[in-house]
């Protein structure tokens, strides 16, 4: 169990630290496998911070990763500049203004170049794929990754409120067949019984979501 610390409503590992040369050259190599994996269709139109910062340091003829001691104040020089901090300025997240204090977390932000055939949840299924390919490779102090995006946001809604749903239904019909099952002491009765609500209930769905034209979901 890898130490963390409390943020309001977010909590965040210790050990991450993004000034370590490892994860400068971790996140870079990140970048570049994304852009590599063909399913998840990047485009060459954007870039990440840490694919400019290192353009930048080749330019200046600085060795990349940076040395753990200049990288933050490097970071503060990009961020003077008006574009990089209205495109990046929300990748890295530290405890003190600008990127003072300890990093807390960074994120690398892609735009996606959806094809008409591809759905949500296959999108989803193939960051899921790459992300936890991504974190079983990762260094100590690089933490833990996770998937963020406005287009995925629909999906985890879907998902949970029908998981919450199925698990609601089988309680409560658990608890209606206890219940059948304790007045009646019949167990071939109490099946029956619980056989025809379900039956009304799959019945009243198919009218609300066919019939009245009701979508499931947000």
């Amino acid at each position: 169990e890898k130490p963390t610390v409390d943020f309001g409503d977010i909590t965040f590992q210790t050990s991450f630290d993004l000034s370590d040369p490892e994860v400068q050259l971790w996140m870079l190599e990140t970048a570049k496998a994304a852009r590599k994996t063909a399913n998840l269709h990047i485009s060459p139109r954007t870039k990440t911070w840490i694919e400019v910062v290192e353009e930048e340091t080749k330019k200046i003829n600085i060795t990349f990763p940076l040395e753990q001691s200049d990288f933050a104040g490097f970071v503060s020089l990009m961020m003077e500049n008006s574009n990089f901090r209205r495109l990046y300025g929300g990748d890295i997240g530290t405890t003190g203004p600008g990127v003072g204090g300890e990093f807390v977390f960074t994120s690398l932000t892609f735009l996606q170049e959806v094809r008409g055939g591809d759905s949500r949840e296959d999108l989803l299924k193939r960051w899921e794929n790459f992300v936890n390919d991504l974190n079983s490779n990762a260094p100590a102090k690089a933490g833990h990754a996770v998937i963020y995006g406005n287009a995925f946001n629909e999906v985890y809604r879907k998902n949970a409120i029908l998981s919450t749903t199925l698990s609601s239904w089988a309680i409560s019909n658990g608890l209606c067949l206890l219940i059948i099952l304790l007045f009646t002491r019949n167990v071939f009765l109490s099946i029956i019984v619980m056989f025809t609500v379900i039956l009304m209930v799959i019945c009243l769905m198919g009218f609300v979501l066919v019939g009245l034209s009701i979508e499931f979901g947000p």
